[in-house]
C-alpha cells in the first residue's frame, strides 16, 4: 500500500509570506502541530512547527508580524504518494525529520505522514503480526510441556 491510499488528508498551509502570528492562530484553530508552506501552485517550499514557533518568538524575540518564512525548515524534503512505508523511514531517517509532506505527481501537496504516524500502523501490523501466529506459539508451548516418555 503506498502513502497515497494510507496518509491523504486535508493539510494546513500558508504562504512563506503569511505573519506568524497568523499562521500560529491557524494552528490553534485546527488543533494541528505543524503547517506545511507553499507556493501558489501549492508546491511545498517550507515546513513549520508549533515548537519552531514557540522558540522563535519567545528565545529569540522574532516578532509576530515577521512573514513565516523567516523562521520555517527549508528546503523540505517530500516524498510522493507512490512511495511506500519503508522510502518514508528512510528519508526521515536520512534527513533527522519527523514529518514528509505527501505530494502529487504535480507536487502538489496532499498529505503528511509523521514518525508518529508510522508508530501508530506499526503497532497495528504488530497486533495483526501476533493474532496470525498466536495458534503457533500456543502449540509450541503447550508441545514443550508434554512429560518425557517413561522408560520401562
Amino acid at each position: 500500500m503506498n502513502l497515497g491510499e494510507l496518509f491523504t488528508k486535508e493539510v494546513v498551509t500558508a504562504a512563506p509570506s503569511d505573519p506568524i502570528s497568523e499562521v500560529a492562530e491557524k494552528m490553534a484553530k485546527r488543533h494541528v502541530g505543524t503547517v506545511v508552506i507553499t507556493d501558489e501552485q501549492q508546491t511545498p517550499v517550507g515546513i513549520i512547527t508549533d515548537r519552531d514557533i514557540a522558540l522563535a518568538v519567545a528565545a529569540r524575540s522574532v516578532p509576530r508580524r515577521d512573514p513565516i518564512s523567516r523562521i520555517m525548515t527549508f528546503p523540505v524534503t517530500t516524498i510522493s504518494h507512490k512511495e511506500g512505508i519503508l522510502r518514508a523511514t528512510r528519508l526521515m531517517r536520512a534527513d533527522a525529520t519527523r514529518r514528509l509532506p505527501i505530494v502529487d505527481d504535480e507536487r502538489r501537496v496532499i498529505g503528511l505522514v509523521s514518525v508518529d504516524d508510522l508508530l501508530v500502523l506499526l503497532g497495528i501490523e504488530i497486533s495483526n503480526l501476533t493474532e496470525a501466529i498466536a495458534p503457533e506459539v500456543e502449540a509450541a508451548v503447550v508441545h514443550r510441556r508434554k512429560p518425557a516418555a517413561a522408560v520401562v
